[in-house]
């Protein structure tokens, strides 16, 4: 399996994804990351794949966890 990010941007608004390949194919996606001026998701990978997001409304407010998604020896995110 092969994690890759993939970054973009679109004049004031940025984003990232997390694609999961094998062979050639990919296996899944998830939106990891975006900020949009107002909102911000952010997030965290360990080193057991265990991917956090994290939201706030401004760069200034405490981030709050809201989902963690867990990577399956089968490339499936959960």
């Amino acid at each position: 399996m092969q994690p890759i990010i993939c970054a973009y941007t679109d004049s004031d608004i940025e984003g990232y994804y997390l694609f999961i390949a094998e062979k050639n194919k990919m296996i899944s996606s998830l939106k990891i990351g975006q900020s949009d001026g107002e909102t911000i998701q952010d997030f965290v990978i360990n080193s057991d794949f265990e991917i956090q997001l994290y939201s706030r409304n401004n760069s200034t407010e405490k981030r709050v966890l809201k989902k963690t998604y867990i990577l399956q020896n089968d490339g499936i995110l959960k």
